[in-house]
């Protein structure tokens, strides 16, 4: 009985061992692995600028205030159309009316606060997609009215090609890493395993603004710089040898 339990168990034993052994193998194999990382970057002119320009007055009452706002808005408005800039592209940000409060004088702390008038503003968010006339563009607006411009910012119109390239030479990179370092370590590299682009719902997009003193004919001088779009990813490859 003892012997025939001591032979089973080597039966046994015997049975399980090719079943496990490609397993231990194939962990094996995905072990031996290089993983780098590749980035791409692509430097583009601007081809498209946006304001953030608005009218602001002080009246009275809030009806005066936004009457002279309505007035001078519409001006702006009618500039814009002559100029061919498309409805889409002209959108108002912010409406709003405040009340404007009397100076406190500091010898009469104890001055009740009173309103004497109201300040209206509208802003309005214009994109120019003729770049040539973006300085005359503005000095016109301001003719017409426009009293405040809080910003301007630069893009392209077809940014997917930019961004298509800097991933395209994102992928080269992350090659040429991993071949590197195969080279360097004596092995072999194998087939790429897996590509992974962080953050790639959103996708890459303008990283940085470099002035490069582009300047406006016919109007205030401005100056659209470069515009650099980056891509990363990681890349995995086997290692073969």
């Amino acid at each position: 009985m003892l012997r025939r339990l001591i032979i089973n168990t080597f039966v046994t034993l015997i049975a399980t061992i090719p079943l496990s052994a490609p397993l231990v193998a194939q962990e094996q194999l995905s072990a031996r692995q290089i993983v780098v990382t590749g980035e791409g970057q692509v430097q583009a002119a601007p081809d498209m600028a946006t304001l953030s320009i608005g009218v602001g007055h002080q009246a009275p009452t809030a009806a005066e205030a936004m009457e002279q706002v309505a007035v001078t808005v519409q001006q702006v408005f009618t500039r814009l159309t002559d100029l061919g800039v498309a409805p889409r592209d002209v959108q108002t940000t912010q409406l709003r009316i405040d009340p404007v409060w009397r100076q406190r004088n500091t010898s009469t702390p104890q001055e009740v606060p009173e309103i004497v008038g109201f300040s209206a503003h509208n802003d309005i968010s214009v994109r120019l997609r003729d770049m040539t006339r973006l300085g005359e563009v503005i000095g016109l607006l301001v003719e017409d009215g426009a009293n405040r411009l809080s910003g301007i910012s630069f893009g392209v119109q077809s940014p997917e090609i930019h961004i298509a390239e800097a991933r395209r030479l994102a992928v080269v990179d992350a090659q040429a890493r991993a071949a590197l370092y195969a080279k360097t370590a004596g092995v072999e590299l194998g087939p790429v395993l897996e590509i992974a682009e962080p953050g790639s719902s959103q996708g890459p997009g303008p990283m940085f603004a470099r002035a490069e003193g582009l300047a406006m004919a016919d109007g205030m001088p401005v100056a659209g710089g470069e515009l650099t779009f980056g891509a990363q990813l990681r890349m995995t490859f086997a290692i073969t040898r």
